[in-house]
């Protein structure tokens, strides 16, 4: 169940993986905007073959990312944005991970990056290609700049913890605008845990329901190789969610198959 994969995930917290930037967090005192976009020459980082997979499939359709601390998530949805080629919207839940990810992302990337944090933009914002915010600064800061903020306005929009969509969160309020505005960005939700039901019925409920909200087309979870680095194994994919190219609230096209096995 849910529990048990969310356990195995802990258990790979120390796979080798692609170094993540720990830059010192910033004060968050006040509302803050970062004055100029932040630029870097793109890293020669090779991705992983699974790493590789997931952005050629999330280049082509909406998609959930399912993997651990430390398999490379954020880095996929950088070299998504550049394949893109922008503008992107990342949402992270976070003042601290807003910080990490501004340093990351051109490190990886080489696009040019805006943060944006507390109570939103005071003024107008520098010109960027990637946009990572908190949910409630870029919902205060759209409701001044609707026509540069427009949900139309982006190529991509990446959820960092994308779970928290299914509970009262500032995340809801946007995918509900999102859902409101006919936009079609192409979508990317990350995480490592996916929901917070118990049991296969809930699970599969809550699943079901992010798909049909955000119109994912594809959950990708962890390859197997890096579950069986945790002594686990599966017959099959956990997770797979397959959706009608539409922006409907009903689930009609959408099917959905959790399965069990012994370890996981």
């Amino acid at each position: 169940d849910t529990r048990a994969l969310r356990h195995a995930f802990d258990l790979l917290a120390d796979l080798p993986a692609e170094p993540v930037a720990q830059p010192t967090a910033q004060p968050d005192a006040q509302p803050t905007a970062q004055p100029d976009a932040q630029t870097s020459s793109p890293s020669t980082m090779m991705l992983r073959p699974y790493q590789q997979r997931i952005v050629d499939i999330v280049a082509e359709k909406n998609t959930i990312v399912v993997l651990p601390t430390g398999a490379g998530k954020t880095l996929i949805a950088a070299r998504v944005a550049l394949r893109l080629k922008c503008p992107t919207l990342f949402l992270v839940p976070t003042c601290l991970l807003v910080s990490q990810l501004a340093a990351a992302i051109p490190e990886w990337s080489g696009l040019g990056v805006v943060k944006l944090v507390g109570g939103g933009a005071g003024g107008s914002l520098a010109p960027f290609d990637v946009l990572v915010s908190t949910p409630k600064a870029f919902e205060s800061t759209q409701a001044r700049d609707g026509l540069r903020l427009g949900w139309a306005s982006f190529r991509l929009v990446v959820w960092d913890e994308v779970h928290h969509i299914l509970k009262e969160h500032p995340y809801r309020t946007l995918a509900k605008s999102l859902l409101r505005s006919g936009a079609e960005p192409r979508t990317l939700g990350l995480s490592a845990s996916l929901t917070y039901a118990v049991g296969a019925p809930k699970v599969a409920a809550a699943v079901h329901r992010l798909c049909d909200e955000l119109s994912i087309a594809a959950l990708e979870p962890p390859p197997s190789w890096i579950l069986s680095r945790a002594g686990t194994t599966r017959r099959s994919s956990p997770l797979t969610c397959a959706r009608l190219p539409s922006r409907r609230r009903s689930t009609r096209g959408l099917s959905l198959r959790l399965h069990a096995n012994r370890t996981c």
